[in-house]
């Protein structure tokens, strides 16, 4: 979070947990860094340098794109700039802020929103992520009618109760600042078997290359 005056507030997405969390590449980088370890002198250096150069692809590629998601927050109301769109609205035309379990969280606008990104959200709604649609049915709904704006990619500060916080200093009568998330937990994810295999591989080859 940074505060670039004292009435406005913007908080960022994370960066390297976004690229390093979600970012195959970034995976891989860290398992041919931790295979490196225990290779010898010649193979650490081959198992080093390919994990540089996908850990400079995966800055390269994640970041700008995560480091432009931000929550910008004064006075007169809210902006969110999400990937590839920006949504705004005025305090007085917020309803709620909403919270449900999983990475479920936004604001909801009394009344439908107009714009290029309100009408990117709306079409892009149904995409996945892991085969898991990113919103639950009441997002769907309201980004369909143009009334949400979508927190996604703001885990820590909504978590943490930062982001609440500090728009309760502008709209301290907001309601669902101070509830639980609602609905039931998500299914904890599992992992393919492929990823193991692919894992087993990758650790039988540093070995090969150590010996």
């Amino acid at each position: 979070m940074s505060t670039p005056g004292r009435n406005r507030i913007q908080f960022f997405a994370r960066p390297v947990a976004h690229v390093f969390g979600a970012g195959i590449t970034g995976s891989m980088a860290l398992i041919f860094l931790l295979i490196g370890i225990f290779a010898d002198e010649k193979g650490r250096g081959a198992l080093f340098f390919l994990a540089g150069v996908m850990i400079v692809f995966t800055l390269a590629l994640y970041v700008p794109f995560v480091y432009h998601m931000r929550v910008i927050l004064d006075p007169g109301g809210v902006i969110v700039r999400a990937t590839g769109c920006k949504v705004s609205a005025a305090w007085e035309g917020v309803e709620r802020f909403y919270r449900a379990h999983g990475p479920h969280y936004g604001l909801v606008a009394r009344e439908p929103m107009s714009g290029k990104g309100v009408e990117k959200l709306r079409r892009y709604r149904f995409l996945t992520v892991a085969r898991q649609l990113r919103y639950d049915e009441a997002e769907l709904q309201w980004l369909e009618e143009g009334r949400y704006l979508p927190l996604q990619g703001f885990d820590h500060a909504v978590k943490s109760g930062a982001l609440q916080r500090a728009i309760a200093r502008f709209s301290p009568s907001l309601p669902g600042l101070d509830e639980s998330p609602s609905g039931s937990p998500p299914e904890r994810l599992k992992l393919k078997p492929w990823f193991w295999i692919l894992l087993a591989v990758l650790i039988a080859a540093g070995v090969y290359m150590s010996t």
